[in-house]
């Protein structure tokens, strides 16, 4: 059986990922926009809309709020892996951009989940490499230096701007789900371990 094709079903499981799917995920989207009465606005999504100009006014809520943005992405890609809701997939897709501000990242999940729906992306050049190794700056996403706030400002109206520059960088960056599916990196991981394997030393004599 291919990896892809695996499924969690138990008495403990299915009902949590059910609950994070039906329920959870739809309700964390209104949360972040600011549409659920009787609770504070984040204003998670009003910021980024400050920040690339779409509205006036101040930013409001704790420093960490775009991992919030992000982490909410995170986690609907990875629902519509176990259940398609078509209603979610039109949430991510008509997404104008996915921007990741970090200073370090490994290899950024949420990013890569961004691109391979072709959400345009825009991320810092940051430390441990996996925004540069992913995004190749004008094709696929674009890369903004740390700490360059007036950069990042430049490269959100770029995409809002420029609807046939936008749908290029979704294009290419949809193609994310060929370089890097998950047969092709089980396939990578397998041949790196037979190699590591084959280059012990062995306990014969």
């Amino acid at each position: 059986m291919k990896h892809s094709q695996m499924q969690i079903e138990d008495c403990f499981w299915s009902p949590v990922i059910s609950k994070m799917c039906n329920e959870i995920i739809p309700y964390q989207y209104e949360v972040l926009n600011d549409e659920i009465e009787g609770i504070p606005s984040s204003h998670a999504i009003e910021n980024f809309r400050i920040a690339s100009g779409q509205k006036n006014g101040k930013y409001v809520g704790m420093l960490f709020q775009d991992s919030d943005v992000a982490k909410w992405i995170e986690a609907a890609a990875y629902s519509l892996k176990v259940n398609d809701d078509p209603e979610i997939r039109k949430k991510i897709e008509r997404s104008s951009l996915f921007v990741l501000s970090s200073d370090f990242e490994g290899m950024p999940n949420a990013l890569m989940e961004a691109m391979a729906l072709g959400v345009p992306c825009i991320s810092t050049d940051c430390k441990g490499g996996g925004a540069r190794f992913l995004i190749k700056n004008g094709t696929n996403g674009l890369l903004t230096p740390i700490g360059d706030v007036e950069a990042l400002q430049t490269a959100m109206e770029k995409i809002l701007s420029d609807q046939f520059f936008a749908d290029n960088l979704s294009h290419n960056a949809h193609k994310l789900c060929e370089t890097h599916s998950p047969e092709k990196i089980y396939a990578e991981w397998e041949n790196l371990i037979k190699k590591v394997v084959c280059l012990q030393p062995s306990d014969k004599k």
